[in-house]
């Protein structure tokens, strides 16, 4: 089970993701790889976040765009995706809206937008 703060920053982070899902009006690069990643059954999808999670997390995650640490969203992102790994780990099943999460983040990072 989540703590409430955890929801609060997975419900954000959805939202988020979502919005932008839906401001775009032509096909993109995140929308590209999240149609790939949609085959993925949830032990692949979880085995994929976790290794980049690990990888990204020995570093400083970041957006790519130049603005302070403090400013960006994507560890705020980090911190949705490792608790919906945790939760994964407690009880084997992920959500759609989770798995939308973990898809968005995965994409995200094979388009660039994540670096660290």
């Amino acid at each position: 089970m989540m703590t409430k703060d955890q929801q609060e920053v997975v419900s954000q982070v959805y939202r988020r993701f979502f919005e932008a899902d839906m401001l775009e009006k032509q096909w993109t690069n995140i929308d590209e790889a999240m149609s790939a990643l949609e085959w993925l059954d949830d032990n692949q999808l979880v085995i994929e976040c976790a290794v980049l999670l690990q990888l990204q997390t020995k570093g400083e995650p970041r957006c790519n765009q130049k603005h302070p640490i403090s400013e960006c969203f994507i560890p705020l992102v980090i911190d949705a995706v490792s608790s919906i790994l945790d939760l994964f780990s407690n009880t084997g099943g992920l959500h759609e809206k989770n798995k939308f999460i973990l898809r968005y983040y995965l994409a995200m990072s094979q388009v660039g937008f994540i670096i660290y």
